[in-house]
């Protein structure tokens, strides 16, 4: 039995069942558009009838669509419900003890960016709050050691899925991050 995805495409889209407008498919192994349109046509090229393979349309350069639906009611109730979740009065806690601690600056825990030295005043104040146990584990008391104050970047690369689906952790993020400044 053939078997077209090969693990790194996604044919479906929330709300619209299956699609197959190249346009729709994303995949997880970053191919842009053009090489997503050309592996497709390579996927399924052999199980196409060679008599109607040059009549089937296929352009140069992939048909662009300058816009998407975004802010759907999902999304909408994603962020409410996280915002629910959340407790501020620690988050705001763990940001005045490093200010304190810092010399009223915020650096990253892991990478040690400052937002004030990149942006000067835009920066003062700011950075972001990483929940070391992932509020999705459920309820309980959150404590000012279960956060880290990150960069937007560590921040990202903190919640990026592993191969084996487990996440870094501060330590293992800020081991790679010296790890390559070395290089």
């Amino acid at each position: 039995m053939f078997n077209s995805n090969l693990g790194y495409y996604n044919f479906f889209k929330l709300n619209r069942g299956l699609t197959n407008p190249i346009i729709n498919l994303t995949n997880n192994i970053g191919l842009t558009e053009a090489e997503t349109q050309e592996d497709i046509w390579q996927l399924f090229n052999n199980f196409l009838c060679s008599e109607i393979e040059n009549e089937i349309f296929r352009p140069e350069e992939p048909i662009r669509v300058f816009g998407k639906l975004e802010g759907d009611k999902i999304i909408r109730k994603h962020i409410k419900q996280e915002l629910k979740r959340r407790n501020s009065k620690t988050v705001q806690l763990a940001k005045t003890l490093a200010l304190k601690n810092n010399n009223g600056r915020l650096k990253c825990e892991c990478c040690n960016f400052d937002f004030v030295d990149f942006y000067g005043q835009l920066g003062m104040n700011f950075i972001e709050c990483h929940h070391k146990i992932h509020i999705s584990t459920g309820e309980r008391i959150t404590k000012i050691e279960d956060l880290a104050l990150v960069c937007s970047n560590c921040h990202r690369m903190l919640h990026r899925r592993l191969e084996d689906g487990n996440y870094h952790e501060i330590e293992t993020l800020k081991k790679i991050i010296m790890d390559n400044k070395g290089q």
